[in-house]
């Protein structure tokens, strides 16, 4: 299964950061002027959020600078956090 036969027609996100909230952001909880950030929100396709993860984790071995900003973001993130925060930043640039 292909990225692009998941997402479909991309006219459907009204832009590129729409792309991401497809699972990929982070739950925020909010009460009386307090917000709160938890793990991703995984609102979407599970099987989109996997290609996106796994095109992250080849980009890691592939791209320079997709290593260079996976292993900024690993001394302090643990490696499954730092892998989705590059795919939402491969989603952004897409």
């Amino acid at each position: 299964m292909s990225k692009l036969a998941e997402i479909g027609d991309l006219q459907r996100f009204r832009d590129k950061h729409a792309l991401c909230s497809s699972g990929l952001v982070p739950r925020v909880r909010e009460s009386a002027g307090k917000s709160k950030r938890g793990g991703i929100s995984r609102q979407g396709s599970p099987w989109l959020r996997w290609i996106q993860v796994e095109a992250a984790q080849v980009a890691t071995r592939s791209s320079p600078a997709a290593q260079a900003y996976y292993a900024r973001l690993r001394r302090k993130k643990p490696a499954a956090a730092a892998r989705v925060a590059l795919a939402r930043k491969l989603d952004t640039y897409a």
